[in-house]
């Protein structure tokens, strides 16, 4: 896999509340950007193989609906989705774990599981537009986690 971008940051919230915040792909759309939408697309509960659909803008294509299965669900600590989106072939990791001082770290990363030598060329272009993306989503994030600290509501959807 090709590492294309990541961040870590801290936050006020308790491990279990802010991966439960995480891990409902239905907030997602609320703080990363270009996701125009996610919806579930099957009745399971979240855990692996929980299917959802996301539409996401992508430069010089515009909007693509992608189908993305959680691959890993390890409950309040790690969440990991993969994307049908050839040739990107995407995953998304997200770590959650406490730190010493007293936060949560959040490490969110995103991956390429193509490792096609043709696909190598176009790595640097993927890299630029998701670490613009992940720096944004680092920030916002932390807004989000912030407002629903001071008052907002958390739940974990299926």
């Amino acid at each position: 896999m090709e590492k294309l971008a990541s961040f870590e940051i801290d936050t006020n919230i308790n491990k279990e509340e802010c991966f439960i915040y995480l891990s409902n792909m239905d907030n997602f759309e609320n703080w990363f950007p270009e996701v125009v939408e996610i919806v579930s697309k099957n009745k399971e509960p979240i855990g692996v193989g929980k299917q959802y659909l996301e539409t996401v803008k992508i430069p010089l294509i515009g909007s693509k609906k992608i189908t993305l299965t959680v691959k890993n669900f390890e409950q309040y600590s790690q969440f990991s989705t993969e994307g049908n989106l050839a040739p990107l072939l995407p995953r998304m990791e997200i770590f959650v774990s406490n730190n010493s001082n007293g936060k949560t770290k959040i490490n969110w990363a995103f991956y390429s599981r193509n490792s096609s030598k043709l696909f190598k060329l176009f790595v640097p272009l993927f890299r630029y537009v998701m670490t613009k993306r992940a720096k944004i989503a680092a920030v916002k994030l932390k807004v989000v986690l912030a407002s629903i600290r001071h008052g907002g509501a958390l739940e974990q959807a299926s």
